[in-house]
């Protein structure tokens, strides 16, 4: 889709399925509908995204916008971009993304919610990597380990 419109009077529903894929590259992602004429999607009636959907990020993106709220699989391509409120990805191999992206939490958070979810893509550097600019925090589901008990101490 890139910076390509979708708009009219109308109702845009992406299929809660994990082959669906929907490619942003407005500054402001995807929005709801009380949010008005922003984004990629700007129908008037109605816009649905799928919770088990695949979203990815372009580097014209600034934004991902108030529609991510879940998805299957989250990829950032050369994006700059400001997570706009919680996301949760349930997806497993390749559940985020990072390809030359610098992507800032601020206020936000952003959890993997399988305990087989793996991270993609460049190697984490000045250009590629996860920020935390606010009180938002990255959780990442910890596997069992067969037989072994994890124990943490409290820290003062």
């Amino acid at each position: 889709m890139g910076t390509s419109i979708i708009d009219g009077v109308g109702t845009f529903n992406l299929a809660n399925v994990t082959t669906a894929t929907l490619s942003i590259g407005d500054a402001d992602g995807i929005a709801l509908l009380a949010d008005g004429a922003i984004g990629n999607v700007r129908t008037t009636v109605a816009r649905n995204y799928g919770n088990a959907a695949n979203y990815i990020y372009e580097s014209t993106a600034g934004a991902t916008g108030s529609g991510l709220t879940n998805a299957n699989t989250l990829t950032f391509n050369g994006a700059t971009a400001d997570l706009s409120g919680n996301v949760i990805v349930t997806g497993t191999a390749g559940a985020l993304q990072l390809n030359g992206s610098l992507v800032s939490l601020g206020n936000n958070n952003l959890t993997l919610s399988s305990t087989a979810a793996t991270i993609t893509g460049a190697p984490t550097g000045v250009s590629n990597m996860l920020i935390t600019n606010g009180s938002g925090r990255f959780f990442r589901q910890i596997p069992p380990l067969a037989g072994q008990t994890l124990t943490f101490g409290q820290l003062d």
